[in-house]
């Protein structure tokens, strides 16, 4: 498990006393005076459940702080301090002075890919990677269909390897699956070799917005890509003056996704915040 920088969930209702086996007539009163076992009726019992009160047979910790990911006000940090008392901790809240944000999705990859999720290029998911190695000239991204269109931020960690010349790796906050334009934020190398970060446009890789950047293949980052009221904002997070804006423009068949073109990329989680 990692720890990092970016959500938080909320809880369901309590289970009833009727969900349990009744086969000793003679039992004592105990467990009824306590209610049920395992109140969210996830097959793991309260005393050990991460989220007792959300359904989480996987149990996924990210960040290891005794709160499973499905109730985590902040998954990828253990501190889940929260200012603005939205329920997305401070860490993993793009606006932690506003109230409003809340967490769409995450996923630690600890085990298949999500029921419902889109995806392109072979990926495996396992052990708390999802992991593709995208041929030369080649793409491949993973990610949930949702409307990333809102203002949002959607982010990632990942370690990319094996590359070659124009190849990248990154997110897309407003990635299209139709052909229409989509928006990635990626650290990339160009045709001659050198390397830089930016946005992208993902139906003919034309880079929108770009400053050099030096990355290492074998070396894990974190890029944040936020969407605002018709603006993109792109961040490497793990390097300083690494962030651009660019004018955001909109395309249909949407979602929030990792993206990998042409080279072999492993992310530990994907994350997608939506903002007021």
């Amino acid at each position: 498990m990692r720890a990092l920088a970016l959500a938080g969930l909320a809880a369901l209702l309590a289970g009833c006393h009727w969900l349990f086996p009744l086969e000793d007539s003679t039992a004592t009163g105990d467990a009824a005076d306590d209610g049920p076992v395992d109140r969210d009726n996830d097959g793991v019992d309260n005393d050990v459940d991460v989220c007792p009160d959300a359904s989480d047979p996987e149990q996924a910790d990210e960040d290891d702080d005794d709160l499973g990911d499905v109730c985590d006000p902040c998954p990828i940090s253990p501190v889940n301090d929260d200012g603005d008392n939205d329920g997305v901790g401070d860490a993993c809240d793009p606006n932690p002075q506003v109230v409003g944000d809340a967490i769409v999705m995450f996923d630690g990859f600890e085990t298949d890919i999500p029921d419902g999720w889109l995806h392109e290029g072979g990926w495996t998911v396992e052990g708390g990677y999802a992991e593709v190695a995208a041929a030369p000239g080649t793409e491949a991204y993973l990610g949930p269909s949702i409307d990333a269109r809102r203002n949002g931020t959607v982010s990632a960690r990942f370690t990319g390897s094996v590359r070659d010349n124009a190849t990248g790796i990154g997110v897309g906050h407003t990635l299209s699956t139709s052909g229409l334009p989509g928006l990635a934020c990626q650290v990339y190398t160009n045709m001659g070799g050198g390397e830089a970060f930016g946005y992208i446009k993902t139906d003919d890789s034309v880079v929108q917005s770009s400053i050099p950047a030096n990355w290492d293949l074998g070396v894990t980052y974190t890029l944040a890509s936020q969407r605002q009221d018709g603006f993109s904002t792109c961040t490497l997070l793990d390097q300083p003056d690494t962030t651009m804006v660019v004018t955001d423009f909109m395309s249909s068949g949407m979602l929030a996704a990792a993206r990998v073109k042409g080279m072999t990329g492993r992310f530990e989680w994907i994350l997608f915040v939506s903002s007021p």
